[in-house]
This record gives C-alpha cells, structure tokens and sequence, in this order.
C-alpha cells in the first residue's frame, strides 16, 4: 500500500498526486489537497486483490500542512459499492503535528461507523477521505506509509494527569483506587509546585511512595515558542526539579 501512483482520486472536490518532496518510507509520498469545505471532503481510493483485514490494526504515516485545517481524517475498509467500515484515524488532530511526520496506529477501538454488511476478510477498496474543518482554506495532507499490524493478545491502560493539581490527591486516587486502579502518572509544572490549588511536594512523595504512582514533569510552556537556548533552559529546570526530589525515573 506504499505506491502513491496506486491511489485515485475517488471524490468530485480535491486533489491527490505523488510527492517526492517530502516523505516518510520510500523515496515518495501521497499529497491529498482539500478543499477547505467541510461538505466536500477529499477522497482518496486504494483498490487491493483481497486482503484480510479481520484481525489487525493499521499503522499510517502523517504529515499536515496544518492540523488546524483538518476536521478528521477516515479510513473506510470495503469492496464494491458502499459497504465499509469507517474508523477515524485522528480522533484529536493536535496528534498531526503541523509540519511533522507523526505514526498514527488505528485499531477497532477508533470505529466510527459500519455501512451495510463489509467483508473484512476480503478487503478489496481502502479509502482515505479528508474533512475540512468549518471556515478552513484549502490546505494538503501527507500519507507517506499505510500497512497492517496484527492485533495484539492484550494491552496496556496508561491513566496520567497534567499540570500536578491537587484534585489527582484529593479525588482521582480515590476514585482509581475504587476500580482496583492501583496507580497513575502525574506529569507536574516544577515551578507551580505547592502554590494553591496544585499538589505539595509531601503530597507528590506520598503519592509516590505509598500509592506507587510514577511522578514525572512537562514543560511550563509551549516548547515551539521557545528558541534553542529556552528549550535547554526549560528541560534543565525540569531534569533539577526531578532529581532534587527524588524522581529520576520521571
């Protein structure tokens, strides 16, 4: 599924052609133009021999222009006529850094619809379609890998809290641990620790130490609006901040 030549425009709105500028496996990616009209998505059509697509998950290579252009992003799993199934790719698209290639693994969990009865042992039509966001300009989507994985026997739930507010001490153990969840991770704002409303240092040890949960931190800012010397400055706080009270593995 990695020959950009391979894919037809399947839509009356946007564009589709190969792009060797820019991408991410191979010497060439897929660039999708939308339209910047939510009602007139961009669809891109991949015609297969037969694949069984029963038991997998798929794994995609992508690159926005600008995320913020883009309402979603659908892989519809079919054959002839319309029968599919439709899961969404990026259910939040900040997951599609602007600029950046980003993997996106998708699995049954990210179903959004199924239309009529498709046979997913024998996937003969994969559909990309692009949906601008309301009140968006035209803007491109890159597609630069798209394959299958074999679904796992089992997985893994991360639970994690931003910013170290107190309510992860007041309220969210209690509750997690009401479920028989043992422990979380709270990523905190070193310099915010101990002001009102965020979390103490003998509350994140407590948490740490009699819960089990994992303390670790995030930067106090966007780091895109940093140069090089803020990037260093901010990561040097952080990495003080953790071994000072005890947190390497954070």
């Amino acid at each position: 599924m990695q020959d950009p030549r391979a894919w037809r425009l399947s839509s009356e709105a946007g564009s589709v052609r190969p792009d060797t500028s820019t991408y991410s496996h191979g010497t060439q990616s897929l660039e999708i133009t939308t339209t910047g009209d939510p009602d007139r998505p961009t669809c891109a059509d991949l015609t297969l021999s037969g694949v069984d697509m029963t038991d997998c998950q798929w794994d995609l290579w992508l690159r926005a222009e600008d995320y913020r252009q883009v309402a979603s992003i659908l892989l519809e799993l079919g054959g002839e006529g319309e029968d599919c199934l439709r899961l969404d790719v990026a259910p939040d698209m900040r997951t599609l850094r602007t600029g950046t290639w980003c993997r996106v693994t998708v699995n049954r969990a990210a179903e959004r619809a199924v239309v009529g009865r498709p046979q997913l042992n024998r996937v003969t039509r994969v559909r990309l379609k692009v949906v601008p966001a309301s009140d968006s300009a035209p803007s491109r989507l890159w597609v630069g890998y798209l394959a299958t994985l074999p679904s796992a026997d089992s997985g893994i739930v991360s639970i994690s809290f931003d910013d170290g507010y107190d309510s992860d001490y007041k309220t969210a153990l209690g509750i997690m641990q009401g479920y028989g969840i043992p422990a979380a991770t709270s990523y905190v704002i070193a310099d915010k620790v101990g002001l009102p409303g965020r979390m103490s240092a003998d509350q994140l040890a407590e948490m740490r130490e009699v819960h089990g949960w994992d303390i670790a931190a995030h930067a106090s800012t966007d780091l895109t609006t940093l140069d090089e010397a803020g990037v260093r400055k901010e990561f040097e706080t952080i990495r003080s901040f953790l071994l000072e009270h005890g947190y390497p593995e954070g």
